[in-house]
């Protein structure tokens, strides 16, 4: 994949993690300790160069794998449909975290999801 291309992709990857947590560029900014929100900009527009551990930090700040930022977007979007479909309604942008959020998860991580979601419908039921 051609470099630009690939530091646009990535770039948009973040800006739509960010968005879909609901944070300014700042607010990113802020949880990677830089000054202002220039850097994130430049990063979201695929200017700045992006080396593997400049990513990862900021999927950790972003809280998600890494695989979120640096993953096929045209995959993500066929899940997203599929979802869409099988709802009968477009899922939210908090929901549409959530399915990124559970896909980049470990295998551990997933299992203790499902407990809980097995907890909570047991209890909605008990209602």
């Amino acid at each position: 994949m051609d470099q630009d291309v690939h530091r646009k992709q990535i770039g948009s990857n973040i800006k739509e993690i960010r968005k879909m947590r609901g944070w300014t560029q700042q607010d990113l900014a802020d949880r990677m300790g830089l000054k202002d929100k220039a850097s994130i900009s430049r990063i979201e527009n695929g200017v700045e160069d992006m080396t593997t551990p400049r990513v990862q930090r900021v999927a950790d700040a972003l809280n998600v794998n890494i695989n979120a930022i640096i993953g096929n977007p045209e995959a993500i979007d066929k899940i997203m449909h599929n979802v869409d479909l099988l709802m009968n309604e477009p899922i939210s942008e908090s929901e549409r975290f959530m399915v990124l959020a559970f896909r980049q998860a470990d295998e551990d991580t997933q299992k203790m999801i499902k407990r809980l979601l097995a907890y909570s419908e047991s209890m909605r039921n008990k209602e």
